[in-house]
């Protein structure tokens, strides 16, 4: 290659290094897409911004948004506006008012900014992204209207259950997890042939007891699966429904706390006492679960009892009656 080859070469390669650069400069910042990542207002994060059916995020009027935006060319300097017009970065609702500020921009070359909404005359208007520097403000450029970069604003997201039901539905939920995990452990520690010999042998109110008990009791993996699959259900909507009350570690905590206290320990310890009393006064509520839950609890106890045969209840042999008598008389002994 001659000299003058190279030196043409060379001019070429620093003309078109000079030219891309300049080019990039014209160009100036470029949005890539965005996506928010904090809130600072009164208003839920929850209930403050939503994504539609094509991807478009949703903010609601009055909340501030902190969004994180991706892209190239940022600078601490580089001023964010919006506009609902879907070529230029005037708007073209003069009532809409959406403001937001200086970019700030992070070591990774992301910028963050805060929107707010004060007020919009046509609730779901899309807004667009445009971005300028302040060194010249006649050189705003619009960034596009793909669904990653617009904004939506529509009316704020009201909770379809008010909060004083809400709250009326998380007690009643306690009430039913500790009943059915009481239950759970006093109905099921009752095995059939004590539930015969009680209500031959018992007081006039355990008989009582144990006869309205016995029809439920005599059909054990039925009722199990009553007990369990309502114990799993309330439980879950309790949390749901707490869940929205809350957030975060708060909500693990409190659902935690407050299922581990009230809907297991308390119940389960009261009930392995007072089961044939329990069992007795809640059996209208054993018998609508097992309606309830019927599709599911019956042919899962059909299965298990093929798989594990009859229940026969506790039998004892000649020594371990024995035993068990001499057990019971020194109870009754020490207790007197």
């Amino acid at each position: 290659m001659t000299p003058f080859c190279r030196f043409a070469r060379t001019l070429l390669l620093v003309v078109w290094i000079a030219s891309s650069s300049l080019y990039c400069q014209e160009q100036g910042s470029a949005l890539i897409g965005y996506r928010p990542i904090d809130k600072d207002s009164e208003i839920d994060f929850k209930y403050a911004i939503r994504i539609d059916s094509h991807g478009i995020f949703e903010v609601v009027v009055d909340a501030y948004i902190r969004i994180r935006m991706f892209g190239s060319g940022f600078t601490n300097d580089t001023i964010v506006s919006m506009s609902d017009s879907t070529r230029s970065c005037r708007n073209d609702e003069p009532h809409s008012v959406v403001t937001l500020g200086n970019m700030s921009v992070d070591a990774d070359e992301t910028g963050t900014v805060v929107v707010h909404i004060s007020h919009a005359s046509d609730h779901g208007t899309p807004y667009y992204f445009c971005l300028f520097d302040p060194t010249d403000p006649f050189k705003e450029q619009h960034q596009g209207i793909e669904p990653w970069k617009t904004l939506k604003i529509v009316k704020a997201y009201s909770d379809p259950i008010p909060l004083p039901v809400r709250i009326i539905f998380i007690c009643v939920l306690m009430v039913l997890s500790g009943m059915f995990s009481g239950l759970n452990l006093g109905l099921m520690a009752l095995d059939v042939n004590s539930l015969k010999i009680i209500m031959v042998s018992g007081t006039d109110s355990q008989k009582k007891h144990a006869k309205i008990i016995y029809p439920v009791r005599k059909r054990g993996n039925y009722l199990l699966c009553t007990l369990l699959l309502g114990n799993v259900m309330v439980n879950s909507t309790f949390s749901i429904l707490l869940g929205d009350l809350t957030s975060g570690l708060i909500a693990i905590i409190g659902s935690t706390f407050t299922i581990v206290i009230f809907g297991e320990i308390i119940p389960q310890a009261i009930c392995s006492r007072y089961g044939l009393l329990v069992g007795a006064k809640t059996i209208w509520l054993t018998y609508l679960f097992m309606i309830v839950t019927f599709p599911i609890s019956f042919p899962l106890s059909k299965i298990l009892d093929c798989i594990l045969g009859e229940e026969l209840g506790a039998i004892y042999n000649r020594d371990q009656l024995l035993h068990l008598l001499k057990v019971t008389h020194i109870i009754i002994f020490t207790s007197s």
